[in-house]
């Protein structure tokens, strides 16, 4: 072997080495800055409610307002999100009487819980932590996209709780083709990992999720969305979308309490224009169905209709609308 030919051996060895290092120091870098960018979250976002442990963990919810003799409202976020979407709403709401934003098992401020849980324990225990808390029913539940099926399985669980039901672009246990519940395995174990690393918050993930939202929670939102604990939440999330779509499957019955669907209009990234068409069949069945109304909320998109302040209006008027009715 001549002396260039080792010469050139040992430079391709040392590039491949350096290479190497090169990418296990980026790989540390990325990983201690998301290390320290979920600290800062905890330390600068504490939950602004309480946290109520309802058995083994806990359920963060942020009580507002006084009871002044009307229905407690109870806000049931939309599938992977968070509290913080009602930014624009629980304020309004507060005006008139209690309303409560909570998290879900592993989502925004709630400890994940021991062991999975499907969508009738998670009911049950917000039950229990409403009781917990001294908001009493009856409940005027709101209900966001996968949310929808969490209060319409409430209103199945607690009938005479429940003085009302407003559904905001809410999922259907007949639409369930659209868009799963479940996030493929493997594309959920490379968000994970991704997570692990602050990829999700470099590229901004949260941004379009919560653009429109006051300031406070669209740093709420931007800080905790993308965290490795959020996104490790996807997939109970997924099974409690699952869990509640069979439940009700099984044969829902509507109380005899006030319906009010509202349909964002407007195709986005959730669902096409194609994918609105079958939804709107399908809320005129929801409100055909519970003896209710559909209002449709033009130019609002699925997630707009509640992070863009004109369009959040139309829900606090649609609440206040069945508070005094």
């Amino acid at each position: 072997m001549t002396n260039d030919v080792r010469s050139r051996r040992r430079w391709i060895k040392r590039g491949i080495i350096g290479l190497l290092a090169f990418i296990v120091i980026i790989i540390a870098g990325l990983f201690i800055y998301e290390s320290l960018a979920e600290a800062a979250t905890r330390r600068n976002y504490p939950p602004p409610g309480q946290m109520v442990d309802v058995g083994g963990y806990r359920l963060h919810l942020h009580v507002m307002g006084e009871d002044r003799g009307l229905p407690a409202v109870i806000l049931e976020h939309g599938g992977i999100s968070m509290s913080a979407q009602w930014g624009w709403v629980q304020p309004e709401l507060v005006q008139h009487t209690q309303v409560v934003a909570y998290d879900r098992p592993g989502m925004g401020w709630s400890d994940a819980p021991p062991s999975p849980l499907d969508a009738q324990q998670v009911i049950d225990d917000l039950y229990a932590a409403l009781q917990q808390t001294g908001v009493d029913g009856p409940y005027l539940l709101v209900g966001h996209s996968m949310g929808g099926l969490m209060t319409r399985l409430f209103a199945q669980s607690y009938p005479d709780e429940v003085a009302g039901m407003v559904l905001v672009d809410p999922r259907d246990i007949a639409e369930h083709e659209l868009l799963p519940f479940t996030l493929d395995p493997f594309m959920h174990r490379v968000a994970l990992t991704a997570s692990r690393l602050g990829i999700p918050r470099l590229a901004g993930m949260a941004d379009a999720d919560s653009q429109g939202l006051p300031p406070q929670q669209y740093a709420e939102a931007v800080a905790i969305y993308p965290s490795h604990r959020q996104i490790r939440g996807w997939e109970s999330e997924g099974r409690l979308g699952e869990s509640a779509t069979d439940l009700l499957r099984q044969g829902e019955t509507w109380g005899d309490f006030p319906v009010v669907v509202l349909d964002a209009t407007q195709a986005d990234g959730a669902f096409d224009a194609q994918q609105r068409e079958i939804l709107t069949a399908q809320f005129e069945q929801i409100a055909a169905q519970s003896g209710g109304r559909r209002q449709p909320v033009p130019g609002a998109g699925h997630v707009t209709i509640v992070t863009q302040q004109q369009y959040a209006q139309v829900i606090v008027d649609a609440v206040l609308a069945l508070l005094v009715e």
